[in-house]
């Protein structure tokens, strides 16, 4: 499936870049985790996923692109930001999905409105982090070299360096500047407290939750479902990066909530 490369601008001139499969499907909104590219590392959900569903993936501005924001912005800012996107698309429904701290924005997309039809978000961001940007910086280190001891693990690191190294180029060379911007961003959007606004997610919600993860651990999972009214929780094998890596898998699943509302795979 081919998909159409946009680019939108809202009224505060916050700017990002997102690809679109362009049909008249029910739409699948997905938004990536951190420095990840939603085609580039998401490719076989995406791609699989659009035979069935008009998929929407946008970047996170600053993250994956170099349309910086003109502040730092919360999870809430965010969400509020695609689905102003998704006005100029003209959704008026979709499901959303979301990994690591896309699945945060994801859940807080749901939460700003009732067009959400159901919410997946895999190893989310959502519970208050109450680390400093160098413990978030140390934890995400320790995340690479945890799964580099497994295949899972290793296929993300090279993932991980080949986004990183794209990044750098496009950014001039400036590896400091984007890797910067991205960890100081992420700390302050997932330091938040966003329980009064994840309590008016009335959609259908999947947590899912990877049992090595040390990024977001089994506590913030729960965290979660227990503010969602209508929140299912499902354990898998695997790291931080597990949708990233079991594409397959997480397809599946996928699919099997949003279609039949089970939780297996």
């Amino acid at each position: 499936m081919e998909f159409s490369e946009k680019k939108f601008k809202n009224s505060r001139g916050i700017k990002t870049i997102y690809y679109d499969s362009e049909s008249d499907k029910p739409v699948f909104v997905f938004i990536h985790g951190g420095i990840a590219h939603p085609l580039k590392s998401y490719g076989k959900i995406l791609s699989e996923l659009s035979e069935n569903y008009r998929v929407i993936a946008p970047e996170v501005p600053g993250f994956t692109n170099n349309y910086y924001p003109d502040k730092l912005l919360g999870l809430d800012e965010l969400a509020y930001f695609f689905n102003e996107l998704l006005d100029k698309e003209g959704v008026s429904k979709y499901y959303v999905s979301g990994h690591s701290m896309g699945g945060g924005i994801a859940i807080l997309m749901a939460a700003e409105n009732s067009r959400a039809l159901k919410v997946i978000a895999s190893n989310s961001a959502g519970h208050p982090l109450k680390l400093s940007e160098k413990g978030l910086a140390f934890s995400m280190a320790m995340k690479v070299i945890r799964q580099s001891y497994s295949k899972q693990g290793i296929e993300a690191f090279k993932k991980l360096y080949k986004n990183i190294k794209e990044l750098a180029e496009n950014n001039n060379g400036n590896k400091q500047n984007k890797a910067g911007f991205a960890l100081k961003s992420a700390h302050y959007a997932m330091g938040k407290d966003y329980s009064d606004l994840i309590r008016k997610v009335s959609s259908p919600a999947l947590i899912i939750h990877a049992k090595k993860d040390n990024l977001f651990r089994k506590n913030d999972a729960r965290y979660l479902v227990q503010l969602i009214p209508q929140a299912k929780l499902v354990d898998v094998k695997g790291f931080h990066d597990w949708a990233m890596h079991e594409q397959e898998q997480f397809t599946k699943l996928t699919r099997n909530f949003l279609e039949n509302n089970k939780i297996t795979f």
